[in-house]
C-alpha cells in the first residue's frame, strides 16, 4: 500500500480513511474542557520572561551556595582536618591528588546540574502564557483516547475538546473550537511583535521564506536547534492537535515546508525538495560543485576560485554549527576541507543534513499525530493529501465556494445583494477573502476540494438579513453590517441597494479582526465613526443582544463589557 498509494483511487481512498477514523473513534461525551485565557496570551511576552530569568537567577545563586557548602563539606571530610578551636587558630589543608580529582567531580556535576536545570528552565517557561502554552499545561496529562470523539448525530458539532474563552461571552462549542485552532496557528508562525518575533520559537522561516528568494516562500520548518526533550514534547503535541483537528475536520493555518509532510509520511525528499527549502544554498554552493550543471567549476575554475582545497564552515538553516563525522573516526566537526576530486563528499552531506536537519522534531509530530489517528492511514496518504486534509489550501476559490452554498427559504439566489456579494467576493484580496471566511467560520481556510466539503458536510449558507423586515426599506439595510454564525457558518447579508453599500460594508467586516464576543471597548468608537458617516445612530428601538455575538476590535487584545451598537453592527455569533 505504501508503494502505490499514489495510484489508488482518491475518493476510495477518502471513503476508507473516514471509516477508519470512525471505527478508532472514542465516546464522544468524555471531552476534555480546556480554559484559556486569550487576554492573557495577548501580552507581550518580555516581561514575564524577564521575571522568569531574574527568578532562574535567583534559583540559581541558591543552588551555587549550595554547592559551595557542598564542596567545602567534601574538602574537609577528604583532608581530615578541621578548622577553628580553643585558641582561634587555623590548620593548614594538604589534599591529595585524590582528593583534587574528587573536588574537581564535584564541582564539574554542580556546573552540569545548572546548566541542565537552566536549560530545563527556559524550555518550560518558553511558551509562556501563550493559547499554546495554556493549552499544552492542561491536556499534556490528558489520555490520547480521549481526544478522539465520535462524530456526533444530528447537528451537533463534532470537537475534540470543550474550550471556554475566560472573560468572553461565548455560547457553543464549535465557533470558539475553530478559533482556538486559529489562534494557536498564529502563534506557531506569525511574529506577534519586532520585540517578540516568535513567542514559540517552535517554527521558523525556511531560508528561501526569510531570503525571499525560489519557490515556497510562506513556508516555515521545525526550529532544527531544538532538539532537548521538552522541545520534542512540544513537537509532539502539536503533532497531537494536527491529529485532532485532523479528526474533526478543523483546518489549520500551518505552512510547512514540503519536507516536512514527506518526513510525516515517510516520503523520501529529492533534490527539488531542496530547492524549495533553501536556494540559495543551492544555487551558490552546491551548483557549482555538482558536474554536469551549467555553472559546474571543472578543476582549473575551482583552482582559481579556491586553490587546491576549501575550508567550509557547516551550519544549519538558523545558522548555528552543523557538526557531522567528516573523516569517519567519530570525531564531530564543523567544518570541511576538500578538494576537487572529493566536491561530491560535501555535496552529499550538505545535502543530507539540510534534508534530515529537523528529523527529529518531525518524528515528534509523526508520534503526536499517531496518537490520535492510526498510524496505518499515513501509509495510504501522500504528503500532498496529508497537507490537504489537515491545512487546506491558502488559496480561497470562489467557484468552489459558490457550488457549496446554500440560500435561505427567503431568499433568492438571483436577488440583486446576492449577486452584489458574489461581485464584491470575486473583487477582494486572497487576504481580504481569507479574512471574510474567519468572520464568517472563524477560520480562515476552506477545503481544496469537493470531497473536502462533502465529507464533513460544511456549507456556507446565506440567510435573510434580521434587518429586512416588512417595514424596512433597502435605505435602512443600507446601514446594517452583516452577522454571522461561526458555528453553522451561516452569514447574514442585508438587501444592500447597490454595489458599492455591498463593497463598503463587507470591507468594514474584513478590515477589522473581530473578538468572540463583541465586548471590545475598541469596538465602540470604530463602529461608531462608520455609522456616522452614513448619518445613522444606534436607538433603543433597534438594540440587538450582544450575548454571544463577535465585533471589533480584538487588535487591542483587550476585553470589556459595552452596551449593543443597534441595527449597525457587525456581529458574530458562537453559539451553536
Amino acid at each position: 500500500l505504501h508503494r502505490c498509494k499514489k495510484f489508488i483511487f482518491k475518493q476510495v481512498k477518502l471513503n476508507f480513511i473516514e471509516k477508519v477514523l470512525a471505527a478508532t473513534a472514542k465516546s464522544s461525551n468524555d471531552c476534555p474542557t480546556i480554559r484559556i485565557n486569550r487576554i492573557l496570551a495577548s501580552t507581550p511576552l518580555g516581561d514575564e520572561r524577564d521575571a522568569a530569568a531574574a527568578a532562574a537567577a535567583a534559583a540559581a545563586g541558591a543552588s551555587d551556595d549550595s554547592q559551595i557548602e557542598g564542596a567545602s563539606d567534601a574538602q574537609n571530610t577528604l583532608s581530615g582536618g578541621s578548622s577553628g578551636g580553643s585558641s582561634g587558630g587555623s590548620h593548614a589543608v594538604i589534599l591529595d591528588d585524590t582528593a583534587h580529582h574528587r573536588l574537581g567531580e564535584l564541582g564539574q556535576s554542580a556546573k552540569s546540574s545548572e546548566k541542565l536545570r537552566r536549560r530545563l528552565f527556559d524550555v518550560h517557561t518558553s511558551v509562556g502564557d501563550t493559547i499554546f502554552g495554556q493549552t499544552f499545561r492542561q491536556l499534556k496529562d490528558v489520555c490520547a483516547s480521549r481526544l478522539r470523539p465520535a462524530q456526533p448525530r444530528g447537528t451537533s458539532p463534532h470537537v475534540a475538546l470543550n474550550v471556554v474563552f475566560v472573560g468572553e461571552q461565548v455560547l457553543g462549542q464549535a465557533g470558539p473550537y475553530r478559533a482556538f485552532f486559529s489562534d494557536i496557528c498564529r502563534e506557531l508562525q506569525e511574529p506577534k511583535s519586532p520585540e517578540d518575533p516568535y513567542p514559540l520559537n517552535l517554527f521558523i522561516p525556511t531560508p528561501n521564506n526569510l531570503h525571499r528568494l525560489g519557490e515556497d516562500r510562506d513556508r516555515y520548518m521545525p526550529h532544527p536547534s531544538n532538539v532537548s526533550v521538552q522541545h520534542l514534547e512540544l513537537y509532539e503535541f502539536v503533532g497531537r492537535l494536527m491529529g485532532m483537528a485532523m479528526r474533526t475536520h478543523i483546518i489549520m493555518a500551518l505552512d510547512l515546508a514540503r519536507t516536512v509532510w514527506k518526513q510525516l509520511t515517510n516520503e523520501d525528499s529529492t533534490f527539488a525538495d531542496l530547492r524549495c527549502l533553501d536556494e540559495a544554498l543551492v544555487r551558490n554552493v552546491l551548483n557549482p560543485l555538482i558536474p554536469d550543471t551549467s555553472v559546474a567549476l571543472d578543476r582549473k575554475a575551482f583552482a582559481r576560485r579556491f586553490g587546491t582545497h576549501m575550508t567550509i564552515s557547516l551550519t544549519k538553516s538558523d545558522q548555528s554549527p552543523l557538526l557531522v563525522d567528516v573523516d569517519g573516526d567519530g570525531k564531530l566537526a564543523d567544518t570541511m576541507r576538500i578538494g576537487f576530486d572529493d566536491r561530491q563528499v560535501l555535496v552529499s552531506v550538505l545535502v543530507r543534513s539540510r534534508l534530515e536537519e529537523t528529523k527529529l522534531q518531525v518524528a515528534a509530530m509523526r508520534r503526536g499525530l499517531c496518537n490520535i489517528i492510526p498510524e496505518q492511514l499515513l501509509s495510504l496518504m501522500t504528503s500532498q493529501e496529508l497537507e490537504g486534509r489537515i491545512c487546506g489550501t491558502r488559496e480561497i476559490d470562489i467557484e468552489l465556494l459558490k457550488r457549496h452554498t446554500e440560500y435561505g427559504p427567503d431568499v433568492d439566489r438571483n436577488a440583486p445583494h446576492i449577486r452584489y456579494l458574489w461581485n464584491t467576493l470575486e473583487g477582494f484580496t486572497q487576504q481580504q477573502l481569507r479574512r471574510f471566511v474567519k468572520f464568517a467560520f472563524a477560520q480562515e481556510r476552506l477545503p481544496s476540494t469537493d470531497e473536502g466539503f462533502s465529507h464533513p458536510k460544511i456549507r456556507m449558507l446565506i440567510k435573510s438579513s434580521r434587518h429586512s423586515g416588512s417595514g424596512k426599506k433597502n435605505s435602512n439595510q443600507d446601514h446594517a453590517l452583516p452577522h454571522a454564525d461561526t458555528c453553522f457558518f451561516n452569514v447574514e447579508i442585508p438587501a444592500y441597494s447597490s454595489q458599492e453599500i455591498m463593497r463598503k460594508r463587507l470591507t468594514t467586516v474584513v478590515n477589522m479582526d473581530w473578538g468572540m464576543s463583541g465586548d471590545d471597548i475598541g469596538s465602540e468608537q470604530s463602529l461608531q465613526s462608520v455609522l456616522t458617516g452614513t448619518g445613522m445612530q444606534p436607538t433603543s428601538s433597534n438594540r440587538t443582544s450582544s450575548r454571544g455575538t463577535r465585533t471589533s476590535s480584538a487588535q487591542t487584545g483587550s476585553s470589556a463589557s459595552m452596551p449593543s451598537l443597534g441595527v449597525g453592527r457587525p456581529s458574530r455569533t458562537g453559539s451553536g
